[in-house]
């Protein structure tokens, strides 16, 4: 088995009626991670490539999520050459991310259900136990030839007692093979807590994936995970957004720490997987600048780049072409009428985002360890909402 473990280093209880901040310390053979943490994607790397300046991704942690349309299943498990370039891509994405710590393959069937065809990712699978097996065989035979130390297993929709069976057998045979497993469960899954349960009570799993829902659709699913904030598990958080926009733009994995989550991933944009999934229309006339957005760390939100001046949003982080970075954020209106330019302020954006979240992060971990945690959320005025909807529905239950 590989030698990662997992080892709960902190818990400021603040509140009874809120969920306990936490650190978590995961020890790997390159490292120790220590969480809250905002992990790195391969997208972010991308982005990277794009922009003027030579900062390094700082990030412990790199998850390189494949999303599997119909298409791309069908040819995934039938066709060879689709297997070879898919473990191309997943090692560039490795070479990429050399010096993390932790690094993940995620290979994600989609639910879309196309018109057309009236079929999805998911349905295949759950209509075919031998689709099914085979595409779970070469999940994890793609990833052994990637040299991944930590194998994902994807979620698939199926009634618990076959899902049961499924997990059980997998988690077993990796086991075997001493490989450490990282399986995933939609937070929307009716079987939740069922399903964590499982993996972590019974087949004792130290690292859970959770594919992000909002709190306000999951509530008790987000509250089951209460109970094992005391425990040596870590819960690594996918597909979570940028921004709530239901809580004046608050970055999602920023309130996340106080929801039962450890690790997060933000959601790659639809159009690097090139798929056909319905995304929400653009909205008429929008000036490409404000589409733009920067992380602040002093609210916590995600806004549009015109609402910040440069000085702002080079206060946290020295880069080593600064002024390159300033005359590019001076001349920022320039993007609404030039997309090269609009391509380069955009993607320096995604990794300033997650550079100046890292550094929050950091210094939230510090304020867990001293149990400031309600100094903490006093200071940020965003959170305040977010965690009275939590205290209302904690308060609730415990008179329902």
């Amino acid at each position: 088995m590989t030698s990662i473990e997992v080892k709960l280093r902190s818990v400021d209880e603040f509140s009874p009626f809120l969920y306990p901040s936490r650190t978590v310390e995961l020890k790997t053979p390159r490292g120790s991670i220590l969480t809250p943490l905002r992990a790195a994607t391969s997208y972010e790397y991308k982005s990277k490539m794009k922009t003027p300046t030579a900062a390094p991704i700082d990030s412990p942690v790199l998850i390189n999520i494949k999303k599997l349309p119909p298409r791309d299943l069908q040819s995934f498990i039938t066709k060879n050459e689709s297997f070879g370039e898919l473990l191309r891509k997943i090692g560039m994405a490795n070479r990429a991310g050399q010096y993390a710590n932790i690094r993940l393959a995620l290979l994600q069937p989609t639910r879309t259900t196309y018109e057309k065809d009236g079929i999805s990712s998911m349905s295949i699978l759950q209509g075919s136990t031998s689709a099914r097996e085979r595409f779970l065989r070469f999940v994890v035979k793609i990833q052994q030839e990637a040299g991944m130390d930590i194998v994902t297993v994807p979620f698939i929709q199926l009634p618990y007692a076959t899902l049961k069976k499924t997990v059980t057998d997998m988690h077993r045979v990796l086991t075997r093979l001493g490989v450490e497993p990282l399986f995933f469960v939609d937070l929307q899954y009716n079987q939740f807590e069922s399903l964590i349960h499982l993996l972590v009570d019974e087949l004792e799993s130290k690292l859970v994936g959770l594919i992000h829902r909002r709190y306000a659709d999951q509530p008790i699913h987000y509250d089951y995970l209460r109970s094992y904030y005391d425990r040596n598990i870590a819960f690594l958080s996918v597909e979570t957004s940028r921004f709530d926009e239901n809580l004046d733009d608050i970055s999602t994995m920023h309130y996340l720490p106080f929801l039962g989550n450890d690790v997060y991933a933000v959601r790659v944009p639809l159009p690097f997987h090139n798929e056909l999934e319905i995304q929400k229309p653009a909205k008429q006339d929008e000036p490409r600048l404000e589409k733009i957005r920067f992380f602040d760390r002093q609210t916590l939100k995600v806004k549009p780049a015109g609402l910040f001046d440069t000085e702002r949003v080079l206060s946290d982080i020295q880069y080593q072409d600064q002024d390159i970075i300033r005359r590019m954020l001076d001349n920022r209106a320039e993007v609404n009428g030039d997309n090269s330019k609009y391509q380069v302020l955009n993607s320096f954006s995604k990794v300033h985002e997650l550079n100046t979240s890292l550094l929050e992060f950091g210094d939230f971990r510090e304020r867990i360890r001293k149990n400031e945690t309600k100094d903490y959320i006093d200071e940020k005025e965003a959170l305040k909402p977010l965690l009275a909807q939590a205290r209302k529905k904690s308060t609730l239950d415990k008179y329902s």
